[in-house]
């Protein structure tokens, strides 16, 4: 998106403001937060709940079998937007919290995937890392104090809605995740805390951008090893096991990991505690860890709205290893429920419903298991993509000559996107749109591939209203993203050799479609509202939540219902 001068301003003008008020929160931090909570002095809390791959459809799907005080509670009582759906293309975890957190879609926030292919640096740059070393906190120890740390939002370019709370001197933010981007992104550039879980040690971090230790209460949750005392359990089923036979079929299914049929042991060694992680354990880790935050840090309790986000990223692991259709993604979504419940009751107890909001959605959905999609989608497969896009370098060759060195117009291969040797096209004075389209042309008539485009050259033009192009573009960063995005054919599998598990990633409706709920103060009860919506909506109604004013340049409004309109007299 071509950003006008007055917007240009708003948005090199916010991160300034966003910065000061984050070195006085820094301030306030260093020399506070180890003190006792003072009493509690009134104030509000918002809560964001994203559990990773939590896609749309389950909510209705399993309904039957969810509590009265989780999922069911929310819908009922606030807000909830059944078909809300991603409005761009690549539906990974980076590109989801930092859309959720800021309202913008990637060619705006500048997070184009988890990683992506940097030219200027010649190498892949990974969403929630920085290019200057940031100390991991705590430290490993060793040389290097960095190592396994440089966590920050240093590339996201937009502000998030957090960013505007703390930039307004109303409240503070803190966001906690397992996964370290997803606490990052969601967070922002200024919030009073971010937190990760480490899966190599067991340990809730954070990085030198944010703080140079972590808070007493902090240090105490580690040294009690609480991600410990789960290693060694069994992972069984919530409920009766008849009940997963008849909502998900067999526990057992072609496609899934090798460790598919329940109890899942988290077996002890090196990568135990990725174990921990891959299980519904892990989500209750980190709603420990929270909680021992909102009491030390007195969340919502300090005057002002504080704002907690919660990356429960457990449900994406579970739904990576064994697909959507599987026993194992069932048991998690209830267990999510009833986790949301105690998260729900606790705060209550805690603050009061008059004190609270709750916003929850997912980053992204999933697709099926190729094997579980057949035989009613007979294109399902598991294809190399690197083995069926190898031969694009012979063939622009073939077509604009192979010059001394062979592929010498293919840079590199980063699915989805294909990332053209640009110096060479513009030493070679060659039409760059030439050259995109004559690798879309190719690219987008392999067996595995639905379609392809190669949105630079659209960027000049009006958005685009075809779904697959407007994706597309939605997505497309100029100094980030590839020339040429390739889309899979539905209920493929783009992955090298991997016999096992499932991904996300692509505009197709699987993917695309996640939950918005809504519920609590400054939230009307509109209960279900079926209309197709975009998941950007999120951010203004977080904002709403918090008592602010939308971020300027938003593509999405806050629906009219959300605000009372003035009654009219019967003489107007």
């Amino acid at each position: 998106m071509r950003v006008g001068p007055a917007l240009r301003g708003v948005v090199i003008l916010l991160p300034v403001v966003a910065l000061v008020a984050a070195g006085i929160v820094f301030v306030v931090r260093q020399f506070g937060d180890d003190e006792p909570p003072p009493e509690d002095t009134g104030g509000r809390l918002v809560v964001v709940v994203v559990f990773d791959q939590l896609r749309g459809d389950y909510l209705d799907r399993w309904q039957k079998l969810f509590g009265p005080d989780g999922f069911e509670k929310l819908k009922a009582g606030g807000a909830w937007y059944s078909r809300a759906h991603i409005p761009y293309a690549v539906t990974t975890t980076g590109p989801g919290h930092a859309s959720l957190s800021t309202g913008q879609p990637p060619r705006v926030h500048g997070i184009v995937d988890n990683a992506w292919f940097d030219r200027g640096r010649n190498k892949v740059v990974v969403c929630a890392t920085a290019d200057r070393a940031y100390d991991r906190v705590p430290s490993l120890g060793g040389a290097d104090p960095a190592a396994g740390g440089s966590q920050s939002p240093d590339r996201l370019l937009s502000n998030t809605v957090g960013d505007a709370l703390v930039a307004a001197n109303k409240g503070r933010v803190f966001s906690m995740a397992l996964k370290d981007r997803a606490a990052v992104l969601m967070g922002g550039k200024s919030p009073t805390a971010a937190y990760w879980f480490d899966a190599g040690n067991g340990q809730f971090a954070t990085s030198g951008y944010y703080r140079d230790r972590l808070p007493a209460w902090a240090e105490k949750f580690n040294a009690d090893k609480p991600a410990e005392r789960m290693v060694g359990h069994d992972w069984t089923r919530l409920l009766d096991p008849a009940v997963y036979d008849l909502h998900a079929g067999p526990d057992a299914g072609a496609g899934e990991s090798t460790a598919n049929v329940f109890p899942h042991r988290v077996a002890s060694g090196p990568k135990a505690y990725e174990a921990v992680v891959a299980s519904p354990f892990g989500n209750e880790l980190l709603w420990e860890f929270a909680r021992a935050a909102i009491d030390a840090e007195g969340l919502g309790q300090r005057g002002g709205t504080d704002l907690l986000m919660l990356g429960f990223s457990a449900n994406d692991y579970v739904g990576h290893a064994y697909g959507p259709d599987s026993q194992e993604v069932l048991d998690v979504t209830v267990r999510s429920d009833k986790l949301l419940a105690e998260v729900v009751a606790t705060l209550t107890a805690k603050l009061g419903a008059d004190r609270l909001s709750f916003v929850l959605s997912a980053d992204h959905g999933v697709c099926p298991l190729p094997e579980r999609a057949l035989p009613a989608h007979p294109e399902a497969r598991r294809f190399d993509v690197v083995a069926s896009y190898a031969p694009l370098g012979g063939v622009l060759d073939a077509r604009f000559g192979a010059g001394e060195k062979p592929g010498q117009w293919l840079e590199r291969l980063d699915y989805p996107w294909v990332y053209l040797n640009q110096r060479q096209i513009t030493a070679s004075k060659l039409d760059r749109a030439a050259v995109e389209q004559a690798a879309a042309d190719w690219a987008g008539n392999r067996p595995d591939v639905a379609e392809a485009a190669f949105p630079r050259s659209l960027l000049a033009g009006p958005p685009l209203t075809e779904p697959f192009a407007r994706a597309a573009q939605l997505s497309f960063h100029p100094d980030r993203s590839g020339d040429v995005y390739l889309l899979a054919l539905p209920y493929t599998y783009p992955g090298g050799k991997l016999a096992s598990g499932t991904t996300h990633g692509t505009p197709h409706p699987y993917d695309t479609h996640v939950p918005i709920l809504a519920f609590g103060v400054n939230v009307p009860k509109l209960g279900e509202q079926p209309e197709r919506v975009s998941s950007l909506l999120f951010a203004p109604i977080l904002a709403h939540c918090l008592g602010l004013d939308p971020l300027p340049g938003l593509p999405e409004r806050l629906p009219p219902e959300w605000t009372p309109q003035p009654v009219k007299a019967e003489s107007e």
